[in-house]
């Protein structure tokens, strides 16, 4: 997402080679070096969710 609200890019999740659509983003954090970006998220059905470790750059 951009400064501006723009989106840049669209992700999907799969959790054992299923998607999970209509995933709720539940907070989002950095490691202290700055490098990763962690990402919590929840599943529809409330009993999906994870955490996501992304790349910063």
């Amino acid at each position: 997402m951009r400064q501006d609200g723009g989106v840049v890019a669209i992700r999907r999740i799969t959790v054992d080679n299923s998607p999970i659509d209509n995933a709720s983003l539940n907070g989002i954090a950095t490691s202290t070096d700055g490098t990763t970006i962690y990402v919590t998220f929840i599943g529809p059905g409330k009993d999906q969710g994870g955490v996501l470790a992304l790349p910063a750059f």
